[in-house]
């Protein structure tokens, strides 16, 4: 019975380890499910001439009203019994979306595959304008 109890607890405390915090600024590399969940807390952008890849199964949890910019690109690639989640940890407040800006990279290179995005909420007041989860400004294609 002791052997189980503390197996029990070794595997919940490797379970509330496994997450990722990511701070305000640049992101690229790899997203691996291991890291899970990558817990966003504040304004992220993937930089020009570098790429986010987020794998299958992870989820990416926005702890407040956070954009993420993509100057870069990004390949978000889940899988149909194992998809990528993109949602906040406030429901009612939401979270703002990803915005791909004038991109001119090849077209692989924005990605999105068995994806899901939850409770995204923005409306620029300023502008009058909103956008849907994830928005493309002037992506150019070159050649397909």
């Amino acid at each position: 019975m002791r052997i189980i109890l503390t197996n029990i607890l070794l595997f919940i405390a490797g379970s509330a380890m496994a997450q990722t915090n990511i701070a305000a600024g640049k992101v690229y590399g790899t997203w691996k499910k291991t890291g899970s969940p990558y817990k966003i807390n504040g304004q992220i952008s993937v930089p020009k001439d570098s790429t986010l890849h987020i794998e299958s199964g992870v989820k990416v949890e926005f702890q407040g009203a956070y954009m993420m910019h993509v100057y870069g690109s990004i390949q978000a690639i889940g899988k149909a019994a194992d998809t990528i989640t993109f949602t906040p940890a406030n429901k009612t407040t939401g979270w703002q979306g990803i915005h791909v800006h004038k991109n001119k990279a090849g077209a692989d290179s924005n990605l999105f595959a068995w994806c899901k995005f939850e409770y995204v909420k923005y409306f620029n007041y300023s502008a009058f304008k909103g956008h849907g989860a994830v928005f493309f400004d002037s992506v150019i294609n070159y050649g397909v």
